[in-house]
């Protein structure tokens, strides 16, 4: 999603440059986090310093940080009135990996079955309804990883873009 959303953020075109923005400042901090505190990839099963796990944690590191950077300079606000711009994005993606999950027996984006998951209960839920588990993956995706993201906006970056937003009005 990162390399898709990065190459559509220098659109010229401001409904496509929104969703891919959105993507980044509302759902890739989070995505990137997890994937770092918790892989659940097939990166447990080769060794850390192999070409497969340098190249997961710095693309999930640049996730982070590309993140970091838009929520820090102002880039993207995390803000419900933005939020159908991420569900956009983020829903044409997750439709997507639905149709070749379902198509081709494949499991894009974790949404078929859990994987490395160091919650019991996630497999629980699978093994006595996979259906469950899919549409609970879909809210994780499209709703929670915002919330987050709102919350972490409101609580680090928020109050310092106001004080620069009032400092360049006393400048002016």
């Amino acid at each position: 999603l990162f390399i898709y959303a990065a190459l559509l953020s220098r659109s010229n075109t401001p409904f496509i440059r929104k969703i891919s923005d959105a993507y980044i400042g509302g759902g890739a901090l989070i995505g990137g986090l997890v994937f770092l505190i918790c892989p659940t990839t097939s990166l447990p099963s080769v060794p850390l310093f192999h070409f497969l796990s340098i190249h997961s944690f710095v693309y999930h590191g640049g996730l982070v940080y590309c993140s970091l950077l838009y929520l820090y300079n102002g880039l993207f606000r995390p803000t419900w009135k933005n939020y159908p711009y991420y569900l956009y994005f983020t829903g044409i993606i997750i439709t997507y990996d639905l149709l070749i999950n379902i198509l081709c027996g494949s499991n894009l984006m974790l949404l078929s079955e859990p994987i490395n998951f160091p919650v019991e209960i996630i497999y629980q839920i699978y093994e006595t309804a996979p259906i469950v588990f899919t549409l609970g993956s879909l809210f994780v995706y499209l709703f929670l990883i915002y919330l987050a993201s709102n919350i972490i906006y409101h609580i680090f970056f928020a109050k310092r873009l106001q004080i620069i937003n009032k400092e360049k009005l006393i400048a002016e």
